[in-house]
């Protein structure tokens, strides 16, 4: 699975109402030369299952998924903006609103610290404002950061489990708890780390997270349910880890991005030299991804 980044401006209405996506495959200037846009070029990767998210006016405002691999199409007859080529990409999807738009202000920084440059075509401008474009490939990673600002994600649940239509009921609850830290998944994780924060033994249960390592949209089923796929961690120290904003050496050594400064984490209540002092060997994998997929190098 894949993520995509569509700026819907004047065809938000169309789209929602004939729940597809249409661009040019080229356009041809003055002189007659082919011309091929990065924005329009993306849509072309799009595949069955992808996640796109749907930008207009600085926020984004819902979540499609392709029902089925982009196909070249000849523009429809409701694409009321006539300004392209007649010879383009269709992308059939499922479309659903995001009841609170998540603004570009709550994520921009540090997605342009982290992601920005690995967009395809570049998703901010130099003055951190959405740049003109179509489509953008993003990230896996960039996509999982994105989610995680989007509280109602239940409805993609289906399409992010692979195998969900053959699985037992009781196979698909499990995995779909393990999504928000609860059932059989979060009991492993207490057990394996004796009811205490991994990062700083604090033993409040109630408080604690059961928090993946690899995101759990990133997984497949098995990893999804895996409690070494996971740490159980204070609640400040979860929201940073799960944003890809600090990770963890292999020996549980803190890292941090460059925008968590030792202010900040003074004012979380979190040491500089916070530690997992006993991270397991089964952990390791999955730490690698974590630090590879947000871009950690040390």
């Amino acid at each position: 699975m894949n993520f995509f980044w569509v700026n819907l401006g004047t065809s938000y209405k169309e789209v929602f109402k004939n729940k597809f996506l249409w661009a040019p495959q080229f356009t041809l200037s003055k002189n007659a030369t082919k011309i091929v846009n990065p924005g329009w070029s993306s849509v072309a990767k799009v595949k069955q299952g992808d996640i796109i998210f749907g930008h207009r006016d600085s926020a984004i405002v819902c979540i499609a998924k392709a029902v089925q691999d982009v196909y070249a199409s000849p523009r429809p007859e409701s694409k009321t903006f006539d300004q392209w080529n007649e010879i383009g990409w269709k992308v059939d999807i499922e479309l659903t609103p995001i009841p609170q738009p998540i603004r570009d202000s709550e994520f921009s920084d540090f997605f342009i610290e982290k992601y920005n440059a690995f967009c395809s075509p570049k998703v901010f401008t130099v003055k951190g404002i959405c740049s003109v474009f179509y489509m953008s490939l993003l990230p896996k990673a960039a996509g999982a950061l994105i989610l995680n600002y989007i509280q109602d994600t239940d409805y993609i649940i289906d399409d992010v489990v692979p195998a969900a239509t053959s699985a037992k009921n009781t196979e698909r609850e499990t995995i779909i708890k393990a999504r928000i830290g609860q059932g059989p998944y979060r009991k492993k994780l207490v057990e394996i780390w004796h009811g205490k924060c991994s990062a700083t033994d604090l033993a409040y249960e109630e408080l604690l997270v059961a928090s993946h390592i690899v995101p759990w949209a990133l997984c497949d089923s098995s990893e999804r349910i895996d409690p070494y796929n996971g740490f159980l961690l204070s609640p400040n120290i979860d929201k940073l880890f799960d944003r890809g904003l600090i990770s963890f050496t292999d020996e549980g050594k803190l890292l941090r991005s460059e925008s968590i400064t030792d202010e900040i984490l003074a004012k979380l209540g979190i040491a500089k030299n916070l530690q997992i002092t006993a991270v397991k060997k089964q952990n390791l994998p999955y730490l690698v991804r974590h630090r590879e997929l947000f871009k950690f190098t040390g």
